[in-house]
């Protein structure tokens, strides 16, 4: 098991199957808030797995910055969907298309 932390929030990350019911049935993926635990479908595929954790990290920073009620009650329940997995996505692109130690060390050398 691995664990990430999001705001003042440790999850854990654990890989597990279809048949466990803390994943949920036809879920991917699924984060319980009060259980401080992510739950990603081992059996798929390698690149629908790390897809999976960026749509539940994208699920943890909305909870963790109080945004997730008022993304809810705004964008409905598919609309929410759409919008969580449109940020996963960004963050994933974000961080794996960029050199962010290199963007980092130009912001902090920069006069």
């Amino acid at each position: 098991m691995s664990s990430i932390t999001l705001g003042n929030v440790n999850y854990n990350i654990s890989l597990t199957t279809q048949s466990n019911a803390e994943l949920g049935e036809g879920n991917r993926g699924r984060i319980w808030y009060e259980k401080l635990t992510m739950y990603i479908d081992k059996n798929l595929p390698e690149e629908l797995k790390i897809q999976t954790l960026y749509h539940e990290l994208a699920h943890g920073i909305c909870e963790e910055t109080s945004f997730n009620s008022m993304l809810m009650d705004k964008l409905g329940e598919n609309g929410y969907e759409i919008f969580i997995d449109s940020l996963g996505k960004t963050i994933y692109n974000m961080i794996h298309m960029n050199n962010m130690n290199l963007i980092e060390d130009y912001i902090k050398k920069s006069k």
